[in-house]
């Protein structure tokens, strides 16, 4: 406890590892607690406004994906009928011969639902270049 309140919160108490307020540390802090005193993980694991929250080597990692993808970095793939472009943010970029062409299967993937998948199962070539991607 010090004598000084905090201008943002007027606690009077500091944290003893860096003299921080405690009050405003509280409200930053991920870590919540349940009515039973247990540790309340949903809380933890996703924000105020709902978005998950993510780490900081993976937001990292993430950034360099994208910067890496405006830059035109890609692994192209070719199997059968099918030509493929692997992009560091997992973006899968699909054609095949006939001219067909898909600039995000995975968001195909989500909108057709079932039906996507009835017709993966009868191109092998297809399900080839999804593995490729990192699909299983």
């Amino acid at each position: 406890m010090v004598e000084r309140q905090c201008d943002k919160c007027g606690s009077q108490s500091r944290l003893v590892r860096d003299g921080s307020c405690a009050g405003c540390a509280a409200r930053r802090s991920p870590l919540k607690l349940t009515p039973g005193g247990k540790l309340d993980k949903a809380a933890y694991v996703f924000a105020a406004d709902g978005r998950q929250r993510v780490g900081r080597n993976r937001w990292l990692d993430q950034c360099d994906a994208e910067r890496a993808e405006r830059c035109g970095e890609f692994r192209e793939v070719r199997c059968g009928k099918y030509a493929a472009r692997i992009h560091p943010t997992g973006r899968l970029e699909v054609q095949d011969d006939s001219g067909w062409r898909t600039d995000d299967l995975e968001k195909l993937a989500r909108e057709q639902g079932d039906a996507f998948f009835r017709f993966a199962q009868g191109e092998p070539d297809l399900v080839t270049v999804m593995c490729e991607a990192g699909w299983y």
